[in-house]
């Protein structure tokens, strides 16, 4: 399967038929629910959501724990394989144990049943289903919980739930995960058919997820199949819910559950035919044999079919004796008589040897079949244990030690026995050996050093099998400074002359290889800023590591901030400093500092002509800036009407005069006095020449006041007189 999750409910209930859920018998539900199952040996989440409430009982509770042992004895518990969490409910619900982001290679089966199953405990109470799904749905969501796995939860119930309300719209949720859920009602608590199936999953592809028993004894029966036990007598190779078969005739097994058909055995008074068995065979007698000149038949030995009971009578021909037999020295012998049949048996005292048969028996020639035999002392070589030296002494003087004695070995410093150190002659069995074998001592060897970080370790032998008086001497690598213990020395016991950690500090500060000059910059025309570009500089460290560069804009009124750092940047007028600071991943820095000076080009500023003006007003001063100049009315220019502030700071022109307008002078016409003009070469503009007839005459045309004009001519028309006639 792809990555998905499942979600197991098994919900148990007792009950034959529920508005149209039949009850299913154990050896359906093992073999349906096995081909439903999802495939072990890979990734999956598994979750049991186990039904505490008081109308289980805790008998019946222990009947879901082993339910739940036999559904895991399907999948193989490991980090990469299958992981399980187990929540219950009651009128409460509860994490009993989450293992679903647990890593570590103990998360494995044996673990699983040894430690974490024993943990869950029957508590009564009401039903709260709906809480345990919502506890399953919060482990699916935590983090480390895998992505690509498949999950399941198996939810155990015995009746419909009464706390919490409705599960369906969790049910619902988990399913919109990808979640599969089983559910397993058992009993008849009031579910019903359509709230028991949704607890589970539809049943498609030829898997059912809905289940429903009788009662708890056939949940048990079900998890026996699951378990794949078979009964008396009988046996099956393959775990599962596959039939088991039939033992051999006359074949029998000691306990439920075979696994094997060698563990059939043959009932007394047969005997096994192949192996592993194919049958058993009665078992037959032969016609015993006996000394017919000491024993006769009685009855009864003739040849038999074991039948049970079946006895053969025999009975002295006549009275045979044979010595006395003593016991040997050092030794002993068994109650025995001395008539003929009679056995004895010998055996010699502990750390001593027998020679010679252990058994005679009194034979119908009146003598026993073997001498009385020998008792001789037990010994161990010494050379069997490994002489140490020239690292160590073996303390055990001669070739031989006794039984009851013992042997040692001393290693020198910085050596140590391969194995116990002190060994003992025993005797097993009439046969002296040594209860244990020190063996040579083998040099002491302390834990292999690591180079340091920027650094080395040497000799080699440091890093790989260091022994004792090996001596090792931390280096650093170049442009690093060495703290710590310089050297290491291994001592006795295969222990460092030093636990001090040597270390290989980075103190060289960064280096910028390409740290701008000074700049100058003017700003262009009509700006009082300008636009300032440079190569950022790079800095490079000894440990190859790039440092981070952060980079400051200060002026002496200190620091200036900018919506950006990365040139080019427009600054205004003035005088910068700016600083770049390499840091390296030891701490150490650098600094790359250059200043900006950002020029203004400034003209003079132009002063407005006496009776004029400038545009604008006033003028601006900046490079490039223009002004431009008028006259008042009645006023000439004098100079240019327009000027620009140049690169150097001066204007292209000086600054015009406005000069007053002047008419030409006016004279008094014929037979006219002039005033306010006095005849001068002209007249400056708004002067105003007035003029009378003189006595006598009167005016013709003309006007009698004229103005001089801003175009310099002179307003109205020359005054003419003629004579006064009387009439």
């Amino acid at each position: 399967m792809g990555t998905f999750v499942v979600m197991s409910l098994l919900v148990l209930f007792v009950s034959p038929a529920v508005e149209g859920q039949s009850a299913m018998s154990a050896s359906v539900a093992a073999s349906t629910l096995t081909a439903s199952l999802p495939t072990p040996n890979r990734a999956i989440d598994i979750i049991f959501a186990l039904d505490r409430s008081g109308s289980v009982g805790p008998s019946n509770y222990n009947k879901i724990i082993d339910f739940v042992k036999a559904v895991l004895s399907h999948f193989s518990v490991s980090p990469t394989t299958t992981r399980v969490a187990v929540v219950s409910f009651g009128s409460t619900a509860k994490v009993d144990f989450d293992l679903l982001r647990w890593t570590s290679n103990n998360n494995n089966k044996c673990e699983l049943l040894r430690t974490y199953i024993p943990k869950i405990k029957y508590t009564g109470g009401g039903t709260n289903t709906v809480g345990a799904l919502y506890h399953a749905l919060a482990l699916l969501k935590k983090s480390g919980v895998r992505r690509y796995s498949t999950k399941v939860v198996f939810t155990i119930t015995d009746g419909k739930w009464n706390r919490g309300g409705d599960p369906a719209s969790v049910v619902r949720k988990l399913q919109n995960m990808g979640v599969y859920m089983y559910a397993f009602g058992i009993g008849a608590w009031g579910i019903n058919s359509y709230k028991l199936r949704g607890l589970g999953n539809k049943d498609s592809g030829g898997h059912k997820y809905v289940y429903l028993f009788l009662d708890f004894s056939v949940l048990s029966q079900v998890a026996k199949r699951l378990r794949g036990e078979c009964p008396l007598n009988t046996y099956k190779d393959t775990v599962g819910p596959s039939s088991c078969k039939n033992c051999p005739s006359n074949s029998v097994t000691s306990r439920t559950g075979a696994t094997s058909k060698t563990e059939c055995r043959c009932k007394s008074g047969y005997y096994q035919f192949g192996n592993p068995i194919r049958s058993c065979k009665r078992v037959t007698c032969s016609k015993p044999s006996y000394d017919s000149t000491a024993v006769r038949a009685v009855s009864g030995c003739g040849l038999w079919t074991y039948s049970g009971g079946n006895r053969c009578s025999l009975d002295c021909q006549s009275e045979i004796t044979c010595p006395i037999l003593t016991a040997p020295q050092d030794g002993s012998i068994s109650t025995c008589g001395n008539r003929y049949g009679d056995t004895c048996t010998f055996q010699c005292d502990y750390s001593f040897k027998l020679s010679g048969s252990a058994t005679t028996i009194c034979t119908a020639a009146k003598s026993w079949s073997s001498p009385t035999p020998r008792c001789s002392k037990l010994s161990c070589k010494n050379s069997e244990i490994a002489d140490p030296s020239p690292n160590g002494v073996r303390a055990c003087p001669g070739s031989y030690t006794e039984v009851g004695h013992s042997c040692s070995v001393t290693c020198n410093t910085g050596y140590q026995p391969k194995g116990p150190q002190v060994s003992t002659c025993r005797e097993a069995n009439g046969i002296a050996g040594w209860d244990r074998r020190p063996q040579a001592c083998q040099v002491d060897k302390c834990t292999p050093l690591t180079d340091p970080s920027d650094g080395t370790v040497s000799p080699m032998l440091c890093k790989t099998s260091p022994e004792y008086n090996t001596q090792c001497t931390y280096g650093c690598n170049k442009q690093y400074t060495p703290h710590g213990p310089t050297s290491k020395t291994c001592e006795p016991g295969g222990v460092w002359s030093s636990t001090g950690v040597n270390t290989c500090r980075d103190e060289m500060d960064p280096t910028f290889s390409n740290c701008p000059g000074d700049i100058t910059s003017v700003a262009p025309s009509q700006k009082t800023e300008a636009e300032v570009s440079w190569l950022v500089p790079t800095a490079t460290d000894n440990s190859g590591s790039t440092p981070t560069e952060d980079v400051d804009i200060t002026t002496s009124l200190g620091p200036v901030n900018f919506l950006q750092l990365t040139p080019p940047i427009w600054f205004q007028e003035g005088q910068y400093t700016v600083t770049y600071t390499a840091t390296d991943p030891a701490g150490n820095t650098a600094t790359c500092d250059f200043s900006i000076h950002v020029q203004v080009t400034r003209c003079s500023q132009v002063g407005t002509p006496a009776t004029g003006k400038t545009t604008p007003d006033p003028c601006g001063v900046l490079r490039g800036s223009r002004c431009g100049f008028s006259c008042d009315s009645g006023y000439n220019l004098v100079g240019d009407v327009e000027s620009t502030c140049q690169d150097d700071g001066s204007w292209s022109s000086p600054a015009p005069t406005c000069q007053v307008v002047h008419c030409s002078s006016l004279s008094a016409p014929p037979h006219t006095t002039m005033s306010g003009c006095y005849g001068t070469s002209s007249e400056p503009y708004g002067k105003a020449c007035h003029f009378d007839c003189n006595a006598g005459y009167t005016i013709k045309r003309g006007t009698r006041s004229r103005q001089c004009m801003a175009d310099g001519s002179w307003s109205g028309t020359e005054l003419e007189c003629e004579g006064i006639c009387c009439f």
